[in-house]
């Protein structure tokens, strides 16, 4: 169920996750339910009809982990970022116009469009990925990190070192575009 509260406070009840999107915010309830509060423009907020495991919110799309391990989303479709790729994921992590999700296999898929680089990540096995703005970037299976997409501040420009956990973040092609992670 969506309600809109002007102060951006969850409504009432017990989460397993919780991501923020652009303008609104969703979380998997206890019972693998959905809610989410804030903005619904693009009904990215609308509710899955199956129980989820995980969610990531987008700018204005929002897709989920279902407990078989397929990923449903909802929300705009502009760039084909809700189109999901067959086959199981263990997580998903959405952007501004495109998603990547982490295969059964440990492979990254991407899906939609980075606006100022390709979705196609490098191969390898992955243990995460996090979609930014306008990169992508995930931790590989012996802890190195691997970026993709815009490169223009350095954000997809991964130290040396291994990581257990990466986020990408900032603004589409802004001065505070940035990847922070967390070493092992």
């Amino acid at each position: 169920v969506l309600s809109t509260r002007s102060d951006g406070s969850p409504p009432p009840g017990t989460f397993t996750w919780v991501s923020a999107g652009q303008d609104y915010f969703c979380g998997v309830r206890t019972d693998g339910s959905i809610s989410c509060w804030g903005k619904n423009e693009h009904d990215q907020g609308t509710p899955a009809p199956d129980p989820l495991v995980s969610l990531s919110a987008g700018a204005q799309h929002r897709c989920g982990v279902r407990a078989d391990g397929s990923i449903g989303c909802v929300g705009d479709d502009h760039y084909g970022e809700t189109a999901t790729p067959a086959g199981t994921f263990t997580m998903v992590s959405t952007g501004d116009w495109y998603t990547c999700g982490v295969r059964s296999d440990a492979t990254v898929a991407c899906w939609g469009e980075i606006e100022y680089g390709n979705p196609t990540p490098p191969t390898g096995a992955f243990l995460s990925v996090s979609a930014g703005p306008a990169h992508a970037c995930g931790v590989k299976s012996d802890g190195a990190v691997a970026c993709w997409g815009d490169n223009s501040h350095g954000q997809a420009t991964p130290p040396p070192g291994a990581f257990i956990a990466v986020s990408a973040g900032g603004s589409i092609a802004g001065s505070d575009a940035c990847t922070c992670g967390i070493k092992t």
